[in-house]
């Protein structure tokens, strides 16, 4: 299931779900709903009848839902403009289901390593890499994951430590709990201590 937290943000939250975030640029969006179609297509001949059942909107971000008729499986598409990243999120109360949607958009939208997004984020200087290795990262704390997100709140660059804060908050993990608490007892006033407290209170208040 996921919530909206601060800022629109949605906050990932552990269930029947899995997260795919596209390996297209931020500015081809008319690309990835091209291949979102696809995919709605070929669950079609599948036996699924998907068709918009939401779209909200507001600064932050943009959400555009499919709901399959029977309303046992949905898909989303997300765009988070302030992290300049777009990624889906499949869900279904079936695990059959959810196993056949996940096994279509890997098959027709190519998607981003997570791995290679967690090696990446230990010296990129780009926090969009950040925000991709939040929304790609797997339902159960993973070392790798906790790993490139503290490595960007190490970051000598204000952007990137930003990031990897509000990321933190975005996963949930109680693996950031200390490292975001440190921030925001050591650090100036600021961007980045405003960041960890927000992201702090997402945690300790799911």
């Amino acid at each position: 299931m996921t919530v909206e937290g601060r800022k629109g943000r949605p906050l990932r939250l552990m269930s029947a779900e899995q997260y795919l975030v596209p390996r297209l640029p931020f500015a081809e969006r008319e690309a990835l709903r091209k291949l979102l179609f696809e995919c709605i297509d070929a669950l079609d001949e599948l036996g699924f009848e998907f068709v918009e059942s939401a779209h909200d909107e507001s600064d932050t971000t943009r959400r555009t839902r499919f709901s399959d008729e029977p309303e046992t499986s949905h898909i989303e598409l997300w765009e988070d403009y302030l992290g300049r990243v777009r990624y889906l999120r499949l869900e279904s109360s079936d695990a059959a289901e959810l196993g056949r949607l996940v096994e279509v958009f890997e098959r027709l939208i190519p998607a981003e390593s997570h791995e290679a997004l967690c090696a990446s984020a230990a010296d990129s200087s780009d926090p969009s890499i950040l925000y991709r290795l939040g929304y790609s990262a797997p339902n159960e704390p993973a070392k790798n994951t906790v790993r490139g997100v503290l490595r960007g709140l190490e970051s000598d660059s204000l952007e990137v430590a930003v990031a990897a804060a509000e990321v933190a908050g975005i996963i949930g993990w109680a693996d950031f709990i200390e490292p975001l608490r440190a921030l925001r007892t050591n650090t100036e006033p600021g961007r980045l201590r405003r960041a960890a407290g927000s992201s702090l209170d997402l945690i300790l208040g799911r």
